[in-house]
């Protein structure tokens, strides 16, 4: 089999080109491309391409405009900090891999729209984008806390849940979504998933039941808290207030103003004593209130006797800790003394909802994101940063700007502001999230549109939902909660009313080797793909991706793969005996009807089940007429195209290629 042969041709048969054509129903299959690196496939990646490939072909056959954007955000740094140990330039080593292994599992290619990370087409349409978040408040670029990973030199936010790295106050670019919490959350409950999936979605932005309640401050103010665990509050030694999110104003005592005023602009302190307190409402007792910037929230109440980092802070500050557990029993607490966790928290919420003082809401931890990264490479931030002042200046009328040879951004001769090319790139969580809607928005090379503009708009509203997304587990953050965070800025601040960005989602794992291990280049277990590729047909490995449902992992055996290229091979042969004698065959109808129902109900393990079976128990045991035998590959196609098109060229006599014949009803 010539596998370079049928690629031309389809290409020639722009089977991978989207047409003009708006009479067309549109479809949008979306899986997020594997981080590059120079092995190609690995870890279950190829599976969920091939899977997002059989749809595309399949709705494709149905008469559909299918967008299926292999890719786009895969141009990031990971391929370019390992392909530095070989080359100081840019070269297409690791693009030229995952290309030649699309091609040969038969995975397309619109060549017109071909990009790489050297595009500066690419990095424009990223870079405006993030200009436009920025002018729009969406991004800040301040200190913010976040994971420290000393040993590989990157920061990681709160998505990533890196506990077990030391925290650390870094200058970021943070993107800020609180107000739009009520409708990502409206969002996620659309999406068409396990409820498993939901509940992870939602549970990024770190859901907390709070009680809500006004402390009465010493002069004579009121100060809003939420308090996430009541049964601890005669222990509050300390509150902060961050004047990032509150008016400090209102509780800071004039004697103490200088002082504040002092912390504010140098911040050597942990904190600053504001001259007022808060009265304790379980208690009575009066918690002293200071400013601090190390909390990112507006009022931070700190219990020392229950939290080591609020007792370190006590101690640095020299602020009174209160003992309140004695045994896992209450003390110091007033009217919950004695009590044990559960009953006291319990009992105080119980009595101050009865009060009227206080309200139970829920409330969300995570409602910004950091898009800041300390390595050197990937798409640069469109911004140059005066070290002096620490100001930065929006490069926006200089997009779009890309690489020299030698990793530094090649600018615009004229270009003559103070500071330097900010270093670092834009997050994943940034590039992968916006993935989706550029996607749509940017489908022409060059074009650099606003993400809120009427264009966008209307190319929106016209491709989305995304009919089916398949993501993997460590990705369901960036490629489905970012999107979906993203979308509703800009449906906020376009004012456009748009449909949903996913319809359904599915979560496939990775792929595991025979001992059940996760293939990773430290496991020392990485598939040599072009090799297989090379060994075996390329339907083949699509027949064993869909021999597992896709929510399973999927266990790697090359002897598997092995049988099943033998029955493959044996296709062309069996069909080229089938007869021109016309019959009903009830078992032939029942084998179409099965394949249309798992591949409309997006089950295509069924699918493939459904097809190995017939090949076994029918192709291979009795003859088939030329009405089933073409019925039959057409049906094959979107699994196997490059046997259906082989059967299709040398028996049906086919002039082109089987994707534009009528899917069989």
């Amino acid at each position: 089999m010539d596998k370079t042969y049928w690629y031309k041709r389809w290409q020639n048969d722009k089977c991978f080109v989207i047409e003009n054509d708006r009479l067309k129903k549109k479809s949008y299959i979306y899986t997020p491309f594997p981080k590059t690196n120079i092995f190609g496939f690995q870890d279950g990646d190829v599976r969920r391409l091939i899977a997002s490939d059989i749809i595309a072909r399949y709705q494709r056959m149905q008469d559909k405009n299918v967008l299926f954007p292999t890719g786009y955000h895969s141009l990031c740094n990971s391929s370019f900090v390992e392909n530095k140990k070989y080359s100081n330039i840019l070269n297409d080593d690791i693009s030229n891999i995952f290309k030649s292994q699309m091609l040969a599992l038969g995975i397309g290619i619109n060549e017109s729209k071909d990009i790489d990370m050297r595009h500066k087409e690419f990095l424009g349409n990223l870079q405006y984008a993030f200009i436009e978040l920025y002018e729009k408040k969406y991004i800040e670029y301040k200190y913010s806390k976040v994971y420290f990973d000393e040993k590989l030199n990157k920061i990681y936010d709160y998505l990533n849940e890196k506990h077990e790295l030391p925290i650390m106050n870094h200058k970021c670019f943070v993107l800020e979504f609180e107000s739009l919490i009520p409708e990502i959350l409206k969002d996620i409950n659309r999406i068409q998933c396990s409820d498993k999936l939901k509940k992870k979605l939602i549970n990024g932005l770190r859901p907390k039941t709070v009680l809500k309640l006004e402390l009465a401050v010493s002069n004579g103010n009121l100060l809003p808290v939420e308090i996430k665990e009541p049964q601890f509050l005669g222990g509050v030694s300390y509150i902060f207030l961050n004047p990032e999110f509150i008016d400090i104003t209102h509780y800071v005592h004039i004697n103490e103003y200088r002082n504040v005023m002092n912390y504010l602009e140098n911040g050597l302190d942990t904190c600053v004593y504001t001259g007022l307190t808060a009265q304790n409402p379980l208690t009575g007792n009066a918690i002293p209130i200071y400013i601090s910037t190390i909390y990112n929230k507006d009022a931070y109440l700190g219990i020392p006797n229950v939290d080591s980092n609020d007792n370190r802070i006590a101690l640095e500050s020299g602020i009174e800790i209160i003992n309140i557990l004695d045994n896992e029993l209450l003390m110091n607490s007033d009217m919950l003394d004695g009590l044990n966790i559960a009953q006291a928290k319990n009992k105080i919420i119980d009595l101050f909802l009865d009060a009227e003082i206080a309200k139970l809401e829920t409330t969300y931890e995570n409602h910004s994101v950091n898009l800041s990264s300390l390595d050197n490479f990937g798409p640069l931030f469109p911004f140059l940063e005066d070290k002096q002042t620490g100001k930065i200046a929006s490069l926006k009328g200089y997009l779009p700007y890309a690489f020299s040879s030698k990793l530094r951004p090649i600018l615009s001769d004229d270009v003559d502001i103070l500071g330097t090319t900010m270093n670092g790139t834009i997050n994943n969580l940034f590039t992968e999230g916006l993935a989706p809607i550029l996607s749509v928005i940017h489908d022409d090379i060059g074009a650099i549109e606003s993400i809120f503009s009427r264009v966008s708009k209307d190319d929106l509203a016209d491709w989305l939902p995304i009919d089916y997304a398949i993501v993997d587990e460590e990705s369901i953050y960036s490629s489905i909660l970012m999107p979906i965070i993203f979308y509703n800025i800009i449906k906020k601040e376009s004012g456009y009313d748009l449909p949903n960005i996913f319809n359904r989602v599915l979560v496939s794992p990775k792929t595991l080797d025979s001992s059940r291990n996760i293939i990773k280049r430290s496991s020392n277990n990485l598939i040599d793909m072009t090799n297989i590729l090379d060994m075996y047909y390329p339907d083949t490995v699509r027949l064993y991706c869909m021999a597992t449902p896709l929510n399973y992992a999927l266990g790697f055996d090359a002897n598997i793969i092995k049988e099943l290229d033998k029955t493959i091979r044996y296709i062309e042969n069996a069909l080229e005996s089938c007869n021109d004698v016309i019959n009903y065959d009830y078992d032939f109808d029942n084998f179409i009807t099965a394949c249309n129902k798992a591949l409309e109900d997006y089950d295509l393990y069924e699918y493939a089940k459904c097809i190995y079976q017939f090949i076994n128990k029918t192709i291979l045991r009795k003859s088939l007429n030329k009405k089933q035998a073409l019925a039959f590959i057409k049906v094959l196609y979107p699994l196997m195209p490059f046997v259906s098109e082989e059967i299709y060229k040398n028996i049906f006599n086919g002039r082109y290629s089987i994707i534009n014949e009528e899917w069989p009803k």
